[in-house]
């Protein structure tokens, strides 16, 4: 570690040249670093050969999709994932949670076709039509097919029999012949290692177990053991899991990069119907004289471990030449399956063309928020050029989608997924994280430093996280100290306290018998914890669960994981509101605003100055988190479906000596104004 320190006009000097710089773009990674896999550069037909940049390029930026408000509202807080592509006219209709892990099921059967065709040999499949790979002898087989046939039946076979009737076994065997032919015996191994370095899907995805089928060989991949989905906000381990982006890279990459010859003996697999029984996606394009290549999946109550799973995912070609990318992965959520493919239906018709028209003219806005944001922290914090190694230093992440890489260098970049989107995007190392790291050698690359060896970000991503300096807008550690006092300078700590009226959605902070604030708060009033608490531990910068580091500004009221801390998430002065605040949900923790606040002699962010008023942190530097202190001891947060309901909780210490009773301070929360700027009023 090097113990260079940038002077301050070198750092400022070299972030004003980053801020004018053009944001740059993640390119598809083409060409494969296995030379087990020489077959990587195919032919695409010309037509189709911009559906895969085009889809990758829309999948940096789910959040614009023109219809995610519909179907937003139809999936709630469900776990769905959706993508709804359409190849045609570029223009990604819905993408929700496309990069939150799902269990797959048997959807990724259909890939495995494609890493078969890929990577065996045309004379294999190539020989025998498709209509004579079930042939139960040779003469049913027309003579110039009958030799090839012969010889390839078994694998022919097996390969339709995993895509038309979902067979497991068959799965296995296809999987099992293509490690034979590349001389492995790690048959999961390789079609993981082909899937990320072929086709391109991110570190998430990946099949970690397929014991049907394989035998003398290994059918896992510990590389993929122990990952888990967020379902219904409980953390859920599932053998195989891919995303939706994922899953819709293998169509898009079949259409657009696989020789033509090769595509079409996919989609000649995947068209087939057995016994006109249809899955939703294969009854969507019926009902509309369409064409489907797909393949689904599914897991009863007794397969899965949160509930029904049903996935399906594949393209649609319609009568009038419009092809669309669909994927649909869900889990316990097997009631929302109906009325999404009813819109979905509705759109195949045209009958949203109006409202795509129309989302189209927010574009502009939705796109300004990188500049807001970087405007509010030139604002609020002074920019640091004060690093200190061997020390934690802290910083925010300026860009949405900040690049993330596993050592510093751009040669290993690690996908930095979509894990929450609707009108705007949210990263997984999302803009407004407050980060804790390390400088390292040239100054121009630092490492983040987890909460702790087993962080759980950090363990679900597989990497070390890596970013450059200039992503960042470093900050002293001046803005994590103790604010003894907001308006009384008599204040002792046992005479703060918080209120959480949950109902109203609203955070009050009083000292003694003086309020200081009442803001509004998203919260989730299923799962926030009513009662009486006390702040237990402080940390400047915290990992959450399921899958959000850097949270700024943490307190921990209780022991379950409930917490009152900043949502840079909620992008608060750009779009909440008081009509959309009650249709925005946690996951039990109190979500507070980052806007500029004054109170007292202190202007600074909301979320900041809690945190501080609450107890701060002292050393930062040298501490991941800290417990209240004799100095600064925990301040009782009270938490309440309506004001009212205080009456039945003791008064926190303090207030009797002052001789404040609850009606007092009940009298002064229904007086008190809310303290939000004006584009919190404004009509919606």
């Amino acid at each position: 570690m090097s113990n260079k320190t940038q002077s301050r006009r070198q750092f400022l000097g070299n972030m004003a040249a980053l801020l004018a710089a053009p944001e740059l773009v993640l390119k598809h990674r083409k060409e494969s670093r296995f030379s087990s896999f020489p077959n990587s550069e195919a032919n695409p037909a010309l037509a189709d050969e911009a559906v895969l940049e085009n889809y990758l390029n829309w999948l940096e930026k789910p959040y614009l999709a023109a219809l995610n408000d519909v179907f937003a509202e139809m999936i709630g807080v469900s776990a769905v994932g959706l993508l709804l592509y359409d190849m045609t006219d570029n223009q990604l209709l819905a993408g929700l949670k496309t990069e939150n892990l799902f269990p797959i099921a048997s959807a990724f059967k259909s890939a495995v076709l494609m890493y078969f065709v890929h990577q065996i040999d045309e004379s294999v499949w190539g020989s025998v039509p498709v209509e004579y790979w079930t042939a139960r002898q040779s003469d049913e087989v027309p003579e110039p097919y009958r030799a090839a046939w012969e010889q390839h039946s078994p694998i022919l076979f097996s390969l339709h029999e995993m895509i038309v009737i979902s067979d497991n076994k068959s799965t296995g065997v296809v999987l099992q012949y293509v490690a034979r032919q590349k001389g492995s015996t790690e048959p999961l191994v390789l079609f993981n290692d082909w899937s990320r370095e072929v086709v391109g899907i991110s570190q998430l995805s990946g099949m970690s177990d397929w014991a049907y089928g394989i035998s003398g060989m290994n059918p896992s991949d510990s590389r993929f053991v122990g990952r888990e989905a967020n379902i219904d906000y409980k953390l859920v381990s599932y053998s195989n899991m891919m995303t939706p982006r994922d899953l819709g890279l293998y169509y898009a990459w079949m259409w657009s990069a696989m020789s033509e010859r090769q595509r079409e003996i996919c989609k000649t697999v995947l068209s087939i119907i057995k016994d006109e029984r249809r899955t939703n996606l294969e009854k969507l394009a019926h009902n509309n004289s369409s064409i489907s290549y797909s393949k689904s999946g599914s897991l009863g109550v007794n397969e899965s471990v949160a509930g029904i799973v049903i996935t399906d995912g594949g393209i649609i070609h319609n009568p009038d030449g419009k092809s669309y990318l669909l994927i649909f992965m869900s889990a316990n959520a097997d009631t929302k399956v109906e009325p999404i493919f009813q819109v979905m239906d509705d759109i195949l018709k045209g009958k949203y063309d109006t409202t795509i028209a129309r989302m189209q003219e927010t574009l502009d806005r939705e796109l300004n928020y990188a500049l807001l944001y970087d405007q509010h922290l030139t604002q609020a914090y002074t920019l640091n050029a004060d690093f200190r190694p061997g020390q934690y230093n802290y910083a925010f992440v300026r860009p949405e989608g900040i690049r993330v890489y596993s050592t510093p260098s751009e040669q290993y970049p690690v996908r930095n997924p979509v894990i929450s989107n609707t009108r705007f995007g949210v990263h997984l190392l999302m803009q407004g994280a407050l980060v804790r790291y390390q400088t390292i050698d040239d100054d121009e690359w630092v490492q983040l430093i987890p909460d702790s060896p087993a962080d759980n970000v950090q363990f679900r991503l597989g990497y070390p996280m890596y970013v450059k300096l200039s992503d960042l807008w470093p900050i002293s550690y001046e803005y994590s100290q103790p604010i003894p006092y907001l308006a009384d300078s008599s204040t002792t700590h046992s005479e703060k306290y918080v209120i959480i009226s949950l109902i109203s959605r609203e955070l009050i902070a009083f000292e003694k018998d003086t309020l200081l604030i009442k803001t509004p708060i998203v919260l989730n009033p299923f799962a926030t914890p009513r009662g009486s608490y006390v702040i237990t531990t402080k940390w400047f910068a915290r990992s959450m669960q399921p899958w959000a580091p850097g949270v700024p500004f943490t307190a921990f009221f209780d022991n379950e994981g409930f917490a009152i801390h900043g949502s840079p998430w909620q992008r608060w002065e750009q779009t909440v509101n008081k009509t959309n605040i009650t249709k925005r949900t946690s996951a039990g923790c109190i979500n507070i605003p980052n806007w500029m606040v004054t109170i007292g002699n202190h202007t600074r962010p909301l979320d900041e100055l809690l945190f501080r008023w609450l107890g701060g942190m002292e050393q930062p530097e040298s501490k991941v988190y800290e417990y209240p202190s004799e100095t600064y001891p925990a301040v009782r947060v009270i938490v309440v479906d309506y004001p009212e309901d205080l009456k039945q909780y003791f008064l926190p210490p303090g207030m009797a000596s002052a001789k404040i009773g609850w009606p007092d301070v009940i009298a002064k929360i229904e007086a008190a104004a809310l303290t939000a700027p004006d584009s919190y009023f404004a009509e919606a």
